[in-house]
């Protein structure tokens, strides 16, 4: 998926919600982890954290480190749950995620097919 500026609209998930909300360093930050790279590639369909730890091999309290981090990024989200379900499951946040390292620096991205940037 191709992302341009000119069909983006300025991100505001950060006045909206703090913890959740587009801080470019942490999401840059975040991706250059390798774990929390692979995690993120993976939740594509919803998983657990003992099913991210098992597939990108990673130690359960990794897992739970880099989920923590990929939450606090914006990058993954908890997925509603059927109500016979007792265990969270993860899935990404947005669609896809494009880094600009020009001045200044952009994050663009899809969330719920909506294009958004922000800049720091």
């Amino acid at each position: 998926m191709s992302l341009s500026t000119d069909q983006s609209i300025p991100c505001n998930l950060k006045d909206q919600d703090q913890r959740r909300g587009c801080d470019p360093e942490l999401i840059v930050d975040t991706l250059s982890d390798d774990g929390a790279r692979d995690i993120f590639f993976f939740v594509d369909e919803p998983a657990t954290v003992k099913e991210i730890s098992r597939e990108c091999e990673i130690p359960k309290t990794t897992a739970y480190r880099k989920v923590d981090t990929l939450l606090d990024a914006g990058l993954i989200e908890p997925v509603p749950q059927q109500s016979s379900e007792s265990v969270t499951k993860y899935g990404k946040a947005i669609e896809c995620v494009s880094i600009t390292y020009d001045e200044p620096m952009q994050i663009q991205c899809v969330k719920h097919g909506l294009s958004l940037y922000c800049e720091p």
